[in-house]
């Protein structure tokens, strides 16, 4: 950021934000130290004024019209959350109360509010309450697309292929995505998909080639990042290839585990599926019908508008958290057109989905994906469209349905074995196992997994070259938008 390139990145952002925050704790620690002086309603008076005049007209407005805020309220912001105001309410209160240490609260709100919320002044073409931009997301992607490597490109059916013949990992066909980069060596036919943060190379899935070229291919990774000065990383490697993966340098922690249901003996009767059944049959009676999207209805623009209003109105009910990338997958990612979308539909509305894509390896078979439903979706409908889902895959004799992989849970000293892990990183991950959920709902992830009684629970690791440090857990975090 500059005069002529008036924008922020993440970093600048961050830095700014750090900024703010050293001040305000420099403006806590005065108060505090000035305690016994400071009179307690006149310190809550000028903290408050800010965001009494400022913010709570502008957010009632903005649920009240639906996002259409009036742009008196961005004034009222504005005018409210600056220096220059404050100054002016800070020399007025001196000339007409007096000097005190109660006007500490004015400089610790504005201080808390650029620092720990990172807010700063309102523009009103954008919206009131943070959303992000779809210009500005845009942008970022450009800027972090600028400091990645050039990838080496392989033709999507071709990699397709080769991921069918030599990927044994049922999350592979996330690797297939458009910004998931690749890396080969002329005469190995195979490739290793990561993704480039600027400083660490991220490994997706482990090596896609037959055994005795994965060595050459890692190897040849490893130099590669050494010649553009990045570290080497890599998530949901699995145990095969972790032991490969320690004799090249890197230490090895499990990080979690991946589900997968056996489909050929599954059905729901029984007693451990009493309370599933009713769910589904709730669904069902309050009018869900389940339609795969392009075989039993017909898949246009109509129904993927649909689609991507059900993500807006579900990320909406979760405050407008990011959506989850790198480990996860996304609706038409790349194009194959392989995925496919069950749908639950309701008086002729889509109300929620499951999207299911090809799984490759050992499970071969299909992975349960992406899940998105609308906050009045009938209890059951998510359970009822898994269950179809489940029926259609049975009668076209697939083995196997895979659940995909969750962090941060699973991890056990049984499985956690390999002579070289990070001390610290087990204990980070064991506190994100007791105490992360709302970092990543895990506990969620697995109690609907383990609704469907998976036959396997497999461990996935977590690899990185030389020695563990925190940042490395951080950067893939702020890869994933889990942070």
């Amino acid at each position: 950021m500059d005069t002529v390139n008036n924008f922020e990145t993440k970093n600048t952002r961050l830095l700014g934000r750090l900024e703010y925050g050293f001040l305000l704790l420099i403006s806590v620690a005065v108060t505090l130290y000035h305690w016994q002086e400071v009179r307690i309603i006149p310190f809550i008076l000028l903290f408050a004024y800010i965001d009494l005049i400022g913010y709570l007209p502008g957010a009632i407005a903005y649920r009240k019209y639906k996002g259409k805020v009036p742009e008196i309220y961005y004034v009222l912001y504005n005018f409210a959350h600056n220096f220059f105001t404050a100054g002016l309410v800070a020399l007025a209160w001196c000339y007409f109360v007096k000097p005190e240490w109660a006007l500490m609260g004015i400089l610790i709100h504005l201080f808390g509010d650029r620092s720990l919320f990172g807010n700063g002044l309102k523009s009103r073409m954008l919206s009131f309450e943070p959303v992000k931009h779809p210009i500005y997301k845009e942008f970022e992607q450009q800027i972090t697309d600028a400091r990645k490597l050039p990838s080496q490109s392989i033709d999507p059916v071709r990699q397709f292929m080769i991921t069918e013949k030599y990927g044994d990992h049922p999350s592979l066909f996330l690797a297939l995505n458009k910004n998931i980069s690749t890396y080969c060596i002329d005469g190995v036919v195979g490739y290793i998909p990561y993704e480039d943060d600027g400083s660490c190379l991220f490994i997706l899935a482990g090596i896609v080639a037959a055994n005795e070229d994965q060595a050459v291919l890692l190897d040849g990774f490893i130099e590669f990042a050494k010649t553009h000065k990045r570290e080497v990383a890599g998530a949901q490697i699995r145990q095969e290839q972790a032991a490969l993966f320690e004799q090249k340098g890197f230490q090895v922690n499990q990080m979690g585990c991946s589900y997968t249901l056996g489909l050929e003996s599954f059905s729901l009767a029984g007693k451990h599926f009493m309370s599933l059944r009713n769910k589904i049959k709730r669904a069902a009676k309050a009018g869900v019908t389940v339609h795969e999207l392009g075989a039993d209805i017909f898949k246009g623009e109509k129904q993927k508008e649909m689609l991507s209003e059900i993500t807006r109105s579900w990320l909406q009910e979760k405050g407008n958290k990011k959506l989850l990338s790198f480990m996860v997958g996304d609706l038409e990612a790349n194009d194959l057109d392989k995925e496919r979308i069950f749908v639950a539909v309701k008086d002729d509305k889509i109300i929620g989905y499951i999207s299911y894509v090809p799984s490759f390896g050992q499970y071969q078979g299909w992975m349960h994906d992406l899940t998105r439903r609308l906050n009045d979706a009938p209890p059951g409908t998510m359970e009822l469209i898994n269950a179809e889902a489940i029926n259609r895959f049975k009668s076209e004799g697939e083995r196997y349905l895979n659940f995909g992989f969750t962090p941060f849970f699973g991890v056990n000293d049984a499985q956690d074995t390999f002579p070289s892990r990070s001390p610290l990183l087990k204990r980070i991950i064991g506190f994100l196992e007791r105490y992360g959920q709302k970092i990543y709902p895990a506990l969620d992830q697995v109690n609907y997994k383990n609704k469907w009684k998976p036959i396997e629970q497999t461990p996935e690791y977590f690899v990185v070259h030389g020695k563990f440090r925190f940042k490395h857990l951080i950067r893939l975090m702020r890869l994933t938008n889990a942070l």
